[in-house]
This record gives C-alpha cells, sequence and structure tokens, in this order.
C-alpha cells in the first residue's frame, strides 16, 4: 500500500480534512468529517461506525456590540448567557473593582472565573473578550462549562474589529452587547474503528478529537489523520497481539462531550483498556513554541520520549506526572496513558488553514514516532 506516513500523503488528508468546513460539533462538516472517516478506513481495511450523540447546540441568531450605532460582529461564549434580543446596556470599562452594571473590556485570554462568578449584586452587564491571532482575527474560548452555564453574557471579539469598542474605552461610553441565543437539544457523532485480535486480548486505545471552532488544519489535522494512518498501518501488521480501538470524537470544543457520551455507553472500556493514546492538539503544526508528554507511566514516557528524539522532535518536555491534561486524555488519567499536545499561533483561530499552520514534514516525523509506540504496545 502505498506509505501512509509519507508527508505528502499526511498533507492531502489534512487539506480534505480542511476543507469540509468549519468543524464545530454537530456542525455540517463535523458529520461530514465523520463520513469520511468511515469511508477512509472502510478502503483501508478498518471495520468503523458512527456513535451518535446529544449535546446542548447553540443557535445563535444576533451577536454584536453596539457603541454609538457602529456595530461590532461577535461570537457567544459558548457557556455564558445570552441577553434578550434588545442585549444589555452599560458604561465601557477595564476590570476594576467596580464592575457592577458595566460592560467590562478584557483583552488577550484574560482569566474569566473571578468576573463570571462575581457576585449577583456586583456583577457586570456583559464582559467582551478581545482576541487576536496574527492577523487580528478572532481566538475562541472552549465550553468548559456547557452543561452548566455561567450567569452572565460573554462576546468574543476580533481585534481587527475591535477599534470601535476600544476608541471608546476611555471615555466609557455607553456599549449594548445583543446576544440573541438559545440552547436546543443537538446530535453529533463519533467515529469508531476497532482491529480484532484474538478472544481475551489485551486492548489499546488511540484517541484524537475531530471537532473544534473552525476548520482546525494545525489544531486537529496531525492528530486526526496520524490517527488514520496508524490504524492503516495496525491493519497491515502481523506483529500484533492486541486488540485495537481507534476514537474519533467530536464535541472537544465543549467539554469533551463526545468522548464522555461514549464512556457513558460503554461503562467498562476504562477499566478494560490496558493502554490510552491520545493525539491531542497541534501536532506538527509550523511555529509551534511548545508542545508536551504527558503521562504517569516511567516506561511510556521514557518509550515515547526516545521515539519522539529519534525523529529529530526533541529536546521533549514531559509534563509533570501529577499534571492532569487539559484535553480528552484528562478521562483516563488514573489509567495508563500518554498524551501528546501543544499549541500554535492560530490556534481556535478562523485562520487555522493548511497553509498557514501545518507544517507536514514535522506531522510525518510524529507519525513516525507514534508508529514506533504503538508497534511496541501492541507487540
Amino acid at each position: 500500500m502505498n506509505d501512509v506516513f509519507a508527508p505528502a500523503t499526511l498533507l492531502d488528508l489534512i487539506e480534505e480534512y480542511s476543507a469540509q468546513g468549519i468543524h464545530r460539533t454537530g456542525w455540517p462538516a463535523d458529520e461530514r468529517c465523520s463520513d469520511w472517516l468511515i469511508e477512509w478506513l472502510g478502503r483501508n481495511g478498518i471495520t468503523s461506525q458512527k456513535s451518535t450523540f446529544r449535546f446542548p447546540r447553540l443557535e445563535s441568531r444576533a451577536a454584536y456590540v453596539d457603541v454609538g450605532g457602529v456595530r461590532t460582529p461577535g461570537i457567544p461564549l459558548h457557556d455564558g448567557a445570552p441577553t434578550s434580543p434588545a442585549g444589555v446596556t452599560g458604561d465601557l470599562t477595564r476590570p476594576s473593582a467596580n464592575l457592577k452594571g458595566k460592560v467590562v473590556v478584557a483583552v488577550g485570554q484574560p482569566e474569566l472565573p473571578p468576573l463570571l462568578e462575581t457576585p449577583e449584586g456586583a456583577r457586570p452587564a456583559a464582559v467582551i473578550v478581545i482576541t487576536s491571532d496574527p492577523e487580528g482575527n478572532v481566538l475562541l474560548r472552549n465550553g468548559e462549562a456547557i452543561d452548566h452555564p455561567f450567569d452572565l453574557p460573554v462576546i468574543q471579539v476580533a481585534r481587527r474589529d475591535a477599534r470601535p469598542i476600544q476608541a471608546n474605552l476611555e471615555s466609557c461610553k455607553q456599549a449594548t452587547v445583543v446576544l440573541d441565543f438559545k440552547r436546543a437539544p443537538g446530535s453529533a457523532t463519533n467515529v469508531v474503528g476497532s482491529i480484532a485480535a484474538t478472544p481475551g486480548a489485551p486492548l489499546v486505545v488511540v484517541m484524537t478529537p475531530k471537532s473544534g471552532w473552525f476548520n482546525c488544519a494545525a489544531e486537529r489535522g496531525g492528530g486526526l489523520v496520524i490517527t488514520m494512518a496508524l490504524a492503516a498501518h495496525a491493519r497491515q501488521s502481523a506483529a500484533r497481539s492486541k486488540e485495537l480501538l481507534f476514537l474519533f470524537t467530536s464535541g472537544h470544543e465543549i467539554n469533551y462531550y463526545g468522548l464522555l457520551e461514549h464512556l457513558k455507553a460503554n461503562p467498562d472500556l476504562r477499566d478494560r483498556a490496558e493502554t490510552w493514546v491520545q493525539l491531542g492538539a497541534s501536532i506538527g503544526a509550523k511555529n509551534q513554541p511548545a508542545w508536551r508528554v504527558l503521562s504517569r507511566d516511567d516506561a511510556l514516557r521514557a518509550m515515547t520520549a526516545a521515539a519522539l528524539e529519534r525523529q529529530g522532535l526533541g529536546p521533549v518536555m514531559l509534563a509533570p506526572k501529577d499534571q492532569r491534561p487539559s484535553g480528552e486524555a484528562r478521562e483516563v488519567f488514573d489509567k495508563r496513558f500518554v498524551a501528546l499536545a501543544g499549541g500554535h499561533p492560530y490556534f481556535h483561530s478562523p485562520a487555522d488553514l493548511p497553509e498557514l499552520s501545518v507544517d507536514a514534514v514535522r506531522v510525518s516525523r510524529f507519525g513516525l514516532a507514534l508508529r514506533e509506540v504503538l508497534e511496541t504496545l501492541v507487540s
């Protein structure tokens, strides 16, 4: 078969994935991705199926800030509160001790909990979060409290659009924030692929998310296509004595909903799996300032670090053993697991596209290192 770990092959797959569109949970591109994975895995001899789950889908009718009649578009914080169609109005202010009834403007990636958990009597009317990638595009925050939303409207605005807001901030001019949305039951799909072994053989699970805020070429693409390549390689390998399960989960950006629902539906899976391998964010991204290997198991840490260094991907950053992962691997923190994760300048940005954010040679090197790790785990 073709070399599934070749840079050109992996880049073609990442470009196909990115071209599907915006991969938010339950959106059309998320479902197109599931169909694409099923078809690709089938062509490579791997049995797979969709697994449907329900989640709270945010349906936005209007999201903007109005200052003096000038409207600035934005995107609701998914675990924030809606407003009425007329919005809420207050004086613009920076974060301070006196926020009651005001519209707070926070720049960058602020610590939101102190604002979101402000006592009701001192609560601001709304929060505007201004963020930016290198081109000034918005960077979105994950909806980590999607099942228990905060009782405060929060709108996320791109720096390049925020001039009307910032120009009136010092004069404390009034602003109206409109976040007219509702949450309604939605559905999305995970994809589950499996490669059988002899009855009673130990199980190794390889998992990676397939959903995210935008096209997610580097954020999700590297982990996704390496997992596909690992499945294809394992299917052809004779030196394998263990069962393999490949999980491509949706719901990543809303508190890992897809994995959580899969674990609810398969309550024995955590204990049945001998080892979990998590391919997290930004694997093989361009301009990656740092990436980490997370595991509590000394042998897994050493084996993974050595495989990565043999591919020229050192020095390897080993996270402290007691550091719980921020991705899906947090759900198996008390099991035997290894996870890779990182960031890049277009993380959570609409500009996370192949031509700006993907380094296919690095993706290939990560893939070859992880192939070595997986071969050891299943032999």
